[in-house]
């Protein structure tokens, strides 16, 4: 849908769907910056990537990404890709991976906030070299729901404080749903 070269690109605020190939194709292009993009149904039915990174590629951020239901998420593949960051995006429901970082790939970092769900392959696939995957996917509902309540809880719980209340009421509707 969306092709990028040359230096100093901004890609914000896009919503792309149904595209025929990859939703976003990045070659030989250093600092640009990919930020609070919806990207859905690459290729038909998941045969493209959300977005694909190739070759001649550094110092691109890809931040604040909804990426789903594409081959890949978010692939990294060719010569001289370097200094990348992936941060804060979901990812979920492609049919590979949800970031797939191919070898020859130099230190790209997928820092904390990245969320996967549902990938099926796996979430991640990590074969470049000096790269770091920082990830949070693949919890449950019922698991973030309670970390939301322990932080809500966790420095709250003397007598009449919100925090106290919100614990005995969680601990009701605990014992209530085990009846």
């Amino acid at each position: 849908a969306v092709t990028v070269t040359g230096n100093s690109n901004l890609i914000t605020n896009c919503w792309i769907g149904l595209a025929r190939g990859n939703g976003i194709n990045v070659t030989g292009s250093s600092f640009t910056k990919i930020e609070e993009c919806a990207i859905e149904h690459c290729g038909g039915s998941g045969t493209g990537d959300g977005i694909k990174i190739g070759a001649t590629t550094q110092q691109l951020v890809m931040a604040k990404n909804i990426i789903f239901d594409c081959k890949n998420g978010i692939s990294l593949s060719g010569s001289s890709i370097s200094d990348n960051v992936i941060e804060n995006n979901l990812i979920y429901l492609n049919t590979l991976y949800g970031i797939d970082i191919a070898s020859g790939v130099l230190r790209t970092h997928g820092r904390s906030g990245n969320t996967f769900s549902k990938n099926t392959t796996a979430n991640t696939r990590d074969l470049g070299t000096d790269t770091l995957l920082e990830t949070k996917g693949g919890e449950s509902a019922a698991a973030i729901a309670d970390q939301v309540w322990d932080e809500l809880i966790s420095d709250h719980v003397g007598a009449g404080s919100t925090g106290r209340t919100l614990r005995d009421i969680k601990t009701r509707a605990t014992l209530a749903s085990l009846k």
